[in-house]
């Protein structure tokens, strides 16, 4: 089959998650399949992310920047299909969330998470309102669904009507050589030097509303004040809604100025780095579609306190400790336990290790491979 794979979505640094899981797709699926011929659709600003395909696919390269929204809709749904009717593509995979409204060729569609839905507040109206329908409209003139975990594939059941039967569901994957090959000493000496920081926890989540780094501000403010503990709190990733200003309210609100230090987005090769050298991971999120951090941390040997929402618990297992997000004293009292009960942290390290090892890139793109070979 000529297979296309839609990349001008990716806008390199500002789609989180969503960019880790393409490229390693990408790489896995290229790495794997010597049956099918693979084409990807790049704009010029996103190339350099495919920088290892070069001999092993072609490129179908849009002359623009994909930053524009409206340059990018407007030539998938209204000049792509003509290049793929030119290219005689037999399949389109459009891994994010959205497809095309008419396309010459059959239509695998990558679901991620449905937060258009669950949160529609969050976007402005014409955002969601143009999510929402297309999202719908690209499911059903989808030939498969693919998504991430068992909580998104019913969200796509409950929000957009699809029959199970129509969707797959394939785990995200974890690059285990790269988090698991740094010592403990390595992290806390890079961290140190890198960033002024010794003892610390680690969140690496984003400034969206639903992460609730308010809810982990105040569970940390509340072990600083009564349990003394000699950890700052790091917080890194993007902030797409702009509130860096209502971060540091919550942290002045806690009188917490000197404690919590949000890095914003950092270099993807520092992340190792910083798992190792927590002495604990959170993440607070109250929704998500897979959760790949809490993977990576146990990967990189880092006990992690995970909530309970949404997708989290199902990849997680028995491997994290499990809060709800919007319990300031149960967050506080687990992650107390977690810095002290050195057992349940042996505990933790050893089932974490033993979970990421369970997710892997390579499976991802065999089990993507086996699904449309049967289309």
């Amino acid at each position: 089959m000529r297979i296309f794979i839609n990349l001008l979505f990716l806008r390199p640094g500002k789609v989180g998650g969503t960019e880790t899981f393409t490229v390693n797709l990408v790489k896995n699926l290229l790495e794997i399949d010597t049956k099918n011929e693979y084409l990807l659709i790049l704009s010029r600003n996103n190339k350099k992310n495919f920088d290892f395909a070069f001999q092993k696919s072609k490129f179908l390269e849009c002359d623009f920047d994909n930053n524009s929204r409206l340059k990018r809709v407007s030539f998938e749904q209204f000049t792509l299909p003509k290049k793929l009717k030119e290219q005689k593509a037999d399949l389109l995979i459009a891994p994010a969330n959205t497809g095309l409204i008419n396309s010459p060729c059959k239509q695998l569609l990558i679901i991620h998470d449905l937060i258009y839905f669950v949160y529609p507040e969050y976007f402005s109206w014409v955002k969601r309102t143009y999510l929402k329908n297309l999202v719908k409209y690209s499911c059903k003139k989808a030939i498969r669904i693919v998504t991430v975990s068992q909580n998104t594939k019913d969200d796509i059941i409950k929000y957009v009507g699809e029959e199970e039967e129509k969707i797959d569901i394939i785990y995200e994957g974890v690059d285990f050589e790269k988090f698991s090959k740094t010592a403990r000493e390595e992290g806390q000496n890079f961290v140190q030097k890198q960033y002024g920081i010794q003892k610390y926890i680690y969140s690496p989540t984003s400034l969206y509303p639903h992460k609730n780094n308010d809810s982990l501000i105040k569970a940390f403010a509340k072990l600083k004040t009564t349990k003394k503990i000699p950890q700052k709190l790091i917080i890194t990733g993007n902030d797409p809604y702009k509130k860096i200003d209502w971060l540091k309210n919550v942290i002045l609100e806690c009188k917490m100025e000197n404690e919590v230090f949000y890095l914003g987005r950092v270099p993807s090769e520092h992340l190792p780095y910083l798992y190792s050298g927590a002495d604990l991971t959170t993440y607070l999120s109250s929704y998500e579609g897979f959760g790949l951090p809490v993977l990576e941390a146990m990967a990189a040997s880092c006990p992690v306190l995970s909530s309970n929402r949404s997708s989290l618990p199902e990849i997680v297992g028995d491997a994290a400790i499990l809060v709800n997000p919007f319990e300031i004293d149960e967050i506080a009292n687990k992650m107390n336990e977690l810095l002290t009960d050195e057992k349940l942290r042996k505990e933790c390290i050893t089932k974490g290790l033993k979970r990421a090892k369970e997710f892997s890139w390579e499976n991802v793109a065999k089990r993507l491979i086996q699904t449309y070979n049967k289309l």
